[in-house]
């Protein structure tokens, strides 16, 4: 790498756009003092960044801009360019060539450009540092530089030599690792402080969040014991009401059956009753077994008259049986009588209970009476009807008492039948109306059952005697045609033929068979009205029985409404606790769920109620708390996690750091120690002989850490809390700032003992000087060189020796000097001379030798032709 132009424009003298081109030979830069050759060294290194005004001349930063003539105005921009050539890589950048750009206004504002774009001055300082340039340095050292590198203290030249020895790069990256540091140890103050201020509230949130969840839990285990609860008394009284219903269901089908098998036991007794009255048939046979025996006695009398004809004995055994007739109708008529007596009794008796009958129908009439008083309003023609038979009633009533006859009895009990037909229709009708309640019907149909069944088994009563008197009345009868019978055959002629004999015979045997046949048919009948008798007993105990159950089913039946009824509002009260309890969501599933199979319902309870004991201690938080809680928690992790990063990158900043302390020790200790050797030899070439050297001070890190912690400060520091990594770090720093603390210089000429280096003469301080630059340079050669009047002070042949240096160096770097020394210009291969004009602008003039003589050699040529 080498500098191949350099472009000045608005720089101090400089104020028209100023264009110097070099190769990697020697350049010398000449001209009258106050022409402003030295401005070129002061632009290359303000170009590199060099900020102290001092070293550039300057008041302010201002005062490198062209400041203006008699003649010309000033300018508002100064600008600097820098071409490097950079085809060898050197500097760490992919360019092969590098222009390094720095402006600066008169308002204060400046810029740096690397290749056009613009950068911050430390991008170019450590690029070009990389590339192994000095900033304040060997790399331009300018009038006064050299002497002041020897009449410094051994701490000022610690800067010196470490651009010398190459390790400023190293420096740079350290400075920059050691200013993020820094700036990650306030990072982390700061956000610490902020942790800090934010930890309590954290605390209190976080207190007041866990609450929270607890309440969330709680709210959680009630609404779960809520679910199982309610699931399972909901559950459990739905199954119970179901089976109630089912029940209730079941019994009201049981009654209906019930009610109408009473019914069709009903309707059969009533059905049976109408049959049991006497049908004709019955008389008819009656009369033809009493004419049949009548015709038997007949005929017997005849075959007896037959006999007696044929035997006088005959008519005594007829006048003895005559006797026993008589004796019978005596007998028989007495028997009519009783059976009269009885009738008469039975008549009375059936009056009686028709009477009790008619007094329980009117009963019935006078409870439905006063039932229809209130319920009768929308039924008015039922209430007239019952109205008349209470009328009727009370006539047939007073007709009794008056009744005389036996026949009269009968009629009126006919009539009292009518008028319980007609009660009973009436009462039937007032049911089906719905006009009377089931109890007082059914205790109204008890007593007339009662009433019926009785009036039922004395009229059999009352007939049984009625057909015993008829009966006795034929036998009478017939007793009396037989008596009379007998009496005429007795009187008759005892003639009898055999062929009359045998005809009153076979009539005999005739009548008997038919007799029999007669009997035979009224004994069935009769058995098989005793067989109805018999039903109508069973059916009416079987009635009994059915109304019985019919009542119990009844019973049951409203018991068992009761209970469901009690179950429904149960049902009821529990879905109003639920709505009030738990969502209406949370209601939906617990009945869409299934049952629960097994739950203490109490301790359930009791644990609920626990829960909400808990929850209502637990207390309520404001919705605002969370939003609050995740925001600071979010912010505390953030930092949190921020300052986890920081401290990592604290710790490889630290490692970064430590890395670089060992590489530069190590590498300036190298360099140190070969610049040492080269400027011993320098030095002897310079001054023919004598000896020099650098000695490296060592830094007192023991005297540094008493001056970190004094005693007076000790015990202050012991009631301090710990340390923070800030100030360990800048401890540690202040101990171990560098492993120097400066570099003397010894320097003897030959033929001298001399005890400090400030005994040196003029000449031997700028030879001294001029030994150690070079042997920088070639220790750690910069890809170039600006000596500003370096040479000023040395004489021809110290001149002479000089300029061998340089040209031995050339190879390694690239020198610009600014001279009046005629040996140094005549090594140079380009001299740029530097004049001023009246307008205080500087102007330059350039030759190149290498044209120069080729142009000499031709102009010489030509000359010889000619």
């Amino acid at each position: 790498m080498y500098l191949q132009k350099l472009e000045i424009q608005g720089f101090k003298s400089f104020a028209h756009k100023t264009t110097l081109e070099f190769n990697r030979e020697l350049t010398a830069i000449v001209g009258p003092n106050g022409s402003g050759k030295s401005n070129i060294a002061d632009s290359i290194r303000w170009v590199l960044g060099e900020q102290s005004i001092k070293l550039l001349r300057c008041k302010r930063a201002e005062d490198v801009i062209f400041a203006g003539s008699d003649l010309k105005s000033r300018l508002g921009m100064a600008e600097v360019s820098l071409h490097l050539n950079n085809e060898d890589g050197q500097a760490p950048i992919d360019f092969s060539e590098i222009v390094v750009t720095r402006r600066v206004f008169r308002d204060g504002q400046s810029e740096y450009l690397l290749n056009g774009a613009g950068v911050r001055l430390q991008d170019i300082q450590l690029l070009l540092a990389q590339a192994n340039f000095g900033q304040k340095t060997y790399s331009v050292i300018g009038q006064g530089m050299v002497d002041s590198i020897l009449v410094s203290s051994p701490a000022e030249r610690k800067e010196f030599f470490e651009e010398a020895t190459g390790v400023k790069q190293y420096q740079i990256k350290r400075e920059q690792s050691i200013a993020k540091l820094l700036a990650t140890f306030e990072n982390l103050d700061q956000a610490s402080v902020v942790m800090a201020e934010i930890e309590p509230r954290l605390r209190s949130l976080t207190r007041q969040v866990k609450r929270l969840e607890r309440r969330e839990e709680l709210e959680r285990e009630v609404s779960e014991l809520q679910k199982l609860y309610y699931r399972f008394r909901w559950h459990e009284l739905e199954s119970r009401r179901l089976q109630v219903a089912e029940r209730v269901s079941g019994l009201n089908k049981s009654l209906a059956k019930q009610n109408q098998s009473a019914q069709e036991l009903q309707n059969k007794l009533v059905e049976l009753e109408q049959k049991g009255a006497t049908p004709d048939s019955w008389q008819q046979l009656e009369t033809r077994q009493s004419n049949l025996r009548n015709r038997i006695a007949e005929l017997v009398r005849q075959q007896a008259l037959e006999q007696a004809k044929a035997q006088v004995g005959h008519i005594a055994k007829g006048q003895g049986e005559i006797a026993i007739l008589r004796q019978q109708q005596s007998e028989i008529s007495e028997e009519l009588k009783n059976v009269a007596d009885k009738l008469t009794a039975v008549g009375r008796e059936i009056i009686s209970q028709q009477e009790a009958l008619t007094e329980a129908a009117a009963n019935q009439v006078k409870i439905a009476t006063s039932f229809s008083r209130f319920q009768l309003g929308g039924y008015p023609w039922l209430e007239q009807e019952l109205e008349s038979v209470v009328a009727e009633q009370a006539e047939l009533k007073q007709s009794l008492v008056s009744a005389t006859s036996l026949s009269q009895i009968k009629e009126l009990v006919g009539k009292f039948t009518q008028l319980e037909e007609k009660l009973k229709i009436l009462l039937k009708r007032l049911k089906q109306s719905g006009q009377m309640s089931l109890t007082d019907l059914d205790r109204l149909m008890k007593e007339r059952e009662v009433s019926v069944g009785q009036v039922a088994e004395i009229k059999a009563n009352h007939k049984s005697l009625e057909r015993e008197q008829l009966s006795l009345k034929e036998r009478q009868e017939q007793l009396t045609r037989s008596l009379e019978r007998v009496k005429n055959e007795l009187g008759d002629k005892a003639e009898v033929t055999d062929k009359t004999k045998t005809n009153v015979t076979e009539d005999l045997v005739r009548a008997e068979a038919e007799l029999k046949e007669v009997t035979n048919s009224i004994a069935a009948y009769q058995s098989e009205s005793q067989g109805r008798q018999a039903q109508v007993f069973k059916w009416q105990r079987e009635l009994n029985t059915a109304r019985e159950e019919e009542r119990r089913l009844e019973q049951d039946t409203h018991e068992a409404a009761l209970e469901l009824t009690r179950l429904e509002t149960k049902l009821e009260d529990l879905d109003r606790e639920m709505a009030q309890e738990v969502s209406p969501e949370l209601v939906r599933v617990i009945k869409e769920a299934g049952e629960v199979k097994s739950l203490v319902e109490g301790e359930t309870a009791l644990e609920l109620q626990r829960l909400k004991h808990q929850l209502e201690l637990t207390g309520g938080i404001e919705p605002e708390v969370v939003s609050e809680y995740q925001q600071t928690k979010t912010r505390y992790d953030f930092l949190a996690e921020q300052m986890d990063d920081l401290q990592t990158a604290t710790a490889s900043l630290e490692s970064i750091i430590r890395d670089l302390d060992a590489t530069i020790e190590k590498k300036f200790l190298v360099s140190f120690k070969e610049i040492n050797e080269k400027f011993t030899q320098y030095f002897k070439v310079l001054f023919d002989g004598g000896k020099a050297q650098l000695v490296l001070q060592r830094a007192d890190t023991h005297k540094e850490e008493v001056e970190l912690l004094p005693e007076d400060e000790e015990a202050t520091l012991a009631d301090k809390s710990a340390p923070s990594a800030k100030e360990k770090f800048l401890a540690t720093e202040k101990i171990k700032a560098s492993f120097f603390s400066g570099v003397e210089i010894s320097a003897t000429p030959p033929g001298k003992k001399l005890s400090t280096i400030n005994a040196l003469s003029g000449g031997e301080r700028a030879l001294t000087s001029i030994a150690l630059i070079c042997s920088i340079i070639s220790n750690n050669p910069s890809p170039f060189v600006v000596l500003d009047e370096v040479d000023a002070a040395l004489d021809e042949a110290n001149s002479e020796r000089y300029a061998a240096i340089l040209d031995s160096l050339m190879d390694k770097t690239q020198f610009i000097t600014v001279t009046h020394n005629r040996a140094t210009m005549r090594r140079a291969s380009i001299l740029y001379g530097v004049t001023i004009g009246e307008d205080g602008v500087s102007k330059l003039l350039s030759v190149k030798f290498a044209e120069a003589d080729e142009l000499a050699i031709k102009n010489s040529k030509s000359k010889g032709k000619e």
